[in-house]
């Protein structure tokens, strides 16, 4: 297992989409696993013998509102740092999904990237600079 990575998707309790059946995250959502699971999920596959990790959410597709990804992103990241921290694990990529939505009818607007970039990039980037890849 020391050359196989092992990466679980989590699931940040908050999703958004274009429409409720796109929405990949959430409570009741069946994708992904909650925090109390990934820390005992990770926890267990280092015990077993793995050393390399990944980890991904997603939630979910169409998006046209950045806002919608503020809070998956603080509660994600919250996540990427306690397991780094209290396992000592170095991840090997770090993924981040939700499908950037496009407007579809007239009256839809697009996407805001500056304020993406404000709400997912900058967040993202900053703990790259942490060192936890």
């Amino acid at each position: 297992m020391e050359k196989s990575i092992i990466s679980f998707r989590i699931n940040p309790e908050f999703g958004a989409g274009h429409h409720a059946h796109t929405i990949t995250a959430g409570r009741t959502i069946k994708f992904g696993i909650l925090e109390e699971q990934a820390i005992e999920a990770f926890s267990k596959a280092k015990d077993i013998g793995f050393k390399k990790f990944g980890i991904h959410q997603h939630i979910g597709s169409g998006v046209l509102n950045a806002q919608d990804f503020k809070k998956p992103v603080e509660k994600y990241i919250s996540i990427i740092k306690k397991i780094a921290n209290s396992l000592e694990i170095e991840f090997e990529f770090i993924d981040f999904g939700g499908g950037l939505g496009i407007p579809y009818r007239p009256l839809e607007e697009a996407l805001d990237l500056d304020l993406y970039k404000d709400v997912v990039i900058k967040p993202f980037k900053k703990l790259i600079n942490l060192s936890l890849l």
